[in-house]
Formats: structure tokens, sequence, C-alpha cells
């Protein structure tokens, strides 16, 4: 659905609504996290490595769907507080991998809940299965 005149121009775009509702989404977000002093890239990190418990650097960026260089402060930040563990991997002395610490995965636990009232509460307009629809949708345009 696409429209001629200027001043419906952005209404018939898809990316334009995809970033205004991530934006939005985005912003409630890091204020359901803020008096963790937490951001949701933390809880990426964090859910990457549970995902991925003891994995190097470069499967966790992938993971989190973040660059590996943007990756190192994030982790440095999490083992300052506690939440994650770095260990040198034994068969390649190079190599360092990551774990949650108990911390960790009680923060990450924590972080989820509430990541979960917040998708409540955001898409509540729209029911279950519009959710799941949206959600497969999203899947097939999204960047491997």
């Amino acid at each position: 659905m696409r429209h001629s005149s200027s001043s419906s121009r952005l209404s018939g775009l898809v990316g334009f609504h995809l970033r205004r509702v991530s934006a939005q989404s985005q912003v409630e977000l890091e204020e359901v996290l803020a008096d963790l002093d937490l951001r949701t890239i933390h809880y990426a990190v964090m859910a990457a490595i549970e995902t991925s418990p003891g994995g190097r650097q470069r499967e966790i960026a992938g993971e989190a769907k973040i660059r590996p260089g943007n990756l190192v402060p994030l982790l440095d930040q999490l083992e300052k507080r506690g939440f994650v563990r770095r260990a040198v991997d034994e068969a390649d002395r190079r190599s360092v991998r990551f774990s949650l610490t108990a911390a960790g995965q009680t923060m990450l636990d924590a972080i989820h809940d509430r990541v979960l009232g917040h998708e409540d509460r955001f898409f509540a307009a729209l029911e279950e299965g519009e959710q799941a629809a949206l959600i497969a949708l999203l899947r097939r345009i999204e960047t491997p």
C-alpha cells in the first residue's frame, strides 16, 4: 500500500512503521531495566551466553547480533558486576570462553521476567496468534 501524496508518504512504508515501533519498544524497555543499571544490550549478551555456555567472544557476538569489538566493553561491565566469568580455553590457550555466574543467571532470570512483562503490556493490542504471526513474518525478512 503505497501512497503518492507527500502527506502520506510514510504511512505506506513498512520500514518506517517497524522503526517507530522498535524505537518506542526500546525506550520503554530501557525504562523497565533502568533501576538495575542494565540495558537491553546487556540482556542480549547474557542471553547469548546462556544459549552458548562456554562460548567464545565471536560466538556470543553472533548470537547477540552485535560486532565482536562492541562486545568487549559489555563483557567487561558484566564481569565487573559478577554476572559473567572468563576462563582460558584449555584446548587453545589463546582463546577465552565465557559463562554466566550464579548471580548472572539469577539476574538474567529477573531481567527476562521484566522483558516478558514489557512485551505483555506493549503488545496487548495484538492477540497471541497475531503476535506469533508477526514474529514469523519478521523472521522471514530478518538477516541471519
